[in-house]
């Protein structure tokens, strides 16, 4: 390395290897972009609240924490009425599915999408219904006496005929 004057204090001192500013650099740009898209769905899915809603032929006004998480593994087949479960979800990616992974069972969306490609296969769950919307949500939920789907708090607001929120105790 060379000696350079330090032209703002008049001290002599070593200038940084420009490699290792660099890669200093590199390193806590790196760190921040894997942190943001890390917390970015986090984010997506605490900024709209949503909220679950079935098909009122369920025989039920509310679920268990544990029975819902039962319903979107698998583990539980049927409502009360009979009525086989039937999920009714977003697109692993939507802030809806990624909602839903996180309060019915605590996991990440790809990881409850996996477990549930697992279990259909296995045929110990009904193939998810994948809607695009809240609108078409709400319709698959009114059209299967089974079906229990996620929307904004604020579709839930006006809810046809047959369909009406469920609660999670």
């Amino acid at each position: 390395m060379t000696m350079s004057t330090n032209i703002g204090n008049g001290r002599l001192s070593r200038p940084l290897s420009t490699g290792l500013r660099g890669r200093a650099v590199l390193t806590a740009g790196l760190v921040v972009f894997i942190c943001a898209a890390v917390a970015w769905p986090l984010r997506i899915a605490r900024a709209v609240e949503f909220v679950l809603i079935h098909n009122v032929k369920t025989g039920t006004a509310s679920v268990s924490k544990s029975d819902l998480k039962a319903m979107a593994i698998g583990r539980k087949k049927a409502w009360p009425s009979g009525a086989p479960v039937q999920l009714v979800l977003e697109a692993v990616g939507a802030p809806e599915m990624t909602w839903f992974a996180l309060y019915a069972a605590g996991i990440s969306d790809e990881t409850l999408a996996a477990k549930m490609k697992q279990e259909v296969f296995k045929g110990e769950l009904r193939r998810p219904i994948i809607v695009t919307s809240d609108k078409s949500c709400v319709n698959a939920v009114a059209n299967d006496p089974g079906a229990v789907g996620v929307v904004s708090a604020e579709t839930a607001k006006s809810l046809p005929e047959g369909v009406t929120v469920l609660a999670v105790q």
